[in-house]
């Protein structure tokens, strides 16, 4: 049997460990500049984010495995526009658990990874769009569905009818729930279409939080 050696080996088991933990956006939706700086290490992984509406791609090497069992590992991580320019940079982690953003200016709540491997960036960028606070999984008859929550606007006038949105991967609504807040509205509940059947939708886990509804810390 032909042996390989052993650096080989390595370099596969750490692909397999640490390249599926991530899910690196469609290469057509990359700009050719950011593919470029990527192609320079093979190592590297490209993340996207959203700011505030802009696109932002963060440029990071995939850990050792050494590097992977230290809990308190220092990330220093680096945004780049859409025309590859420096945007942003962010230092977390570390024994003191920073988390501290240049230039002051920057919002870090509002710096959100696009690119995840539990959900479609098509839905993570309509539950930003839609200023929703998670993402919850579903199942209809064999098929994904995604719910996005949003919280109640205290200041807001009470809406009498709420209307609760199922979509599928590619951010189209499949299904739709009328909910009535108030008794005398209750005829108007239901589901859109009429034919779907509420036993056979299942409710899986809340997969994504927006951080932005996260307190600063």
């Amino acid at each position: 049997m032909k042996k390989f050696p052993k650096h080989i080996i390595f370099l596969i088991s750490a692909t397999l460990l640490y390249g599926c933990s991530y899910a690196s956006p469609a290469v057509d939706s990359v700009p050719a500049c950011i593919l470029k700086m990527k192609q320079k290490d093979s190592l590297l992984i490209v993340i996207k984010y959203d700011y505030k509406g802009q696109q932002w791609f963060c440029l990071r090497r995939m850990l050792t495995l050494k590097e992977s069992q230290i809990s308190d590992q220092m990330y220093h991580l680096e945004f780049y526009n859409k025309d590859c320019k420096l945007v942003c940079t962010q230092v977390k982690g570390g024994i003191a658990g920073l988390n501290k953003v240049k230039p002051d200016s920057i919002d870090k709540t509002k710096i959100v990874k696009v690119t995840d491997e539990k959900v479609p960036e098509k839905i993570v960028l309509l539950a930003i769009k839609n200023n929703a606070a998670s993402i919850t999984e579903y199942e209809y008859l064999g098929q994904t569905l995604y719910f996005l929550f949003k919280e109640k606007d205290r200041n807001a006038p009470k809406v009498m009818i709420v209307i609760e949105h199922y979509y599928d991967k590619n951010g189209t609504e499949i299904m739709r729930f009328k909910r009535a807040n108030d008794p005398s509205f209750f005829r108007a509940q239901g589901w859109d279409p009429y034919t779907i059947q509420p036993g056979k939708l299942v409710q899986k886990s809340t997969i994504w939080f927006n951080p932005s509804k996260e307190k600063l810390k």
